[in-house]
């Protein structure tokens, strides 16, 4: 197998007599902010968590305002907008809604400064009207420090597909 060599890399090595060396990456620059107490998971717990009690202004208080929000691969656009036009009917619908949460897994950006956390869940919802049901899925939270705290940026719920008239609702 013949080998050629890039006529640059001949044109330096005859110029200089020697190869030209890699320029050297600058070091890492150490963190330039401090990291709060609340982990990115104690904030996606903390939302969840607020969601199940209905309590939108405990959730809300978690979320910046440029938040986006996404169920199930569509797009629910601002998550004021979702708050208002889609979680809050969706809650007063509900008797009771009971959410487990497993282990989370937490990808932290290079200077901690954005994470994105995954939890798995379990729920059950008692509806209103009668009946229940029971699903799984996962929560996806994109986490950023915003003014020394983390915030939601991005929210993206995925839950199995139910039959809502089985289980009581419309």
């Amino acid at each position: 197998m013949r080998r050629t060599i890039a006529p640059a890399l001949l044109l330096t090595v005859a110029a200089c007599g020697k190869p030209p060396t890699p320029p050297k990456c600058p070091e890492p620059k150490p963190f330039q902010f401090d990291l709060p107490d609340q982990t990115p998971e104690d904030v996606a717990r903390a939302y969840v968590r607020a969601v199940s009690e209905a309590e939108l202004d405990k959730a809300a208080a978690l979320v910046d305002s440029r938040a986006v929000v996404f169920e199930s691969g569509k797009d629910r656009g601002p998550w004021r907008d979702y708050r208002q036009n889609i979680l809050s009917p969706t809650l007063n619908r509900y008797e009771e809604f009971e959410i487990w949460s497993g282990e989370a897994t937490t990808i932290y950006g290079v200077d901690k400064s954005v994470a994105v956390v995954t939890l798995p869940i379990e729920y059950q919802v008692t509806y209103l009207k009668g009946g229940q049901q029971q699903s799984s899925g996962s929560v996806t939270f994109g986490v950023q420090l915003v003014e020394g705290e983390y915030k939601i940026m991005h929210l993206h719920w995925s839950a199995l597909e139910v039959d809502l008239k089985a289980a009581g609702g419309k």
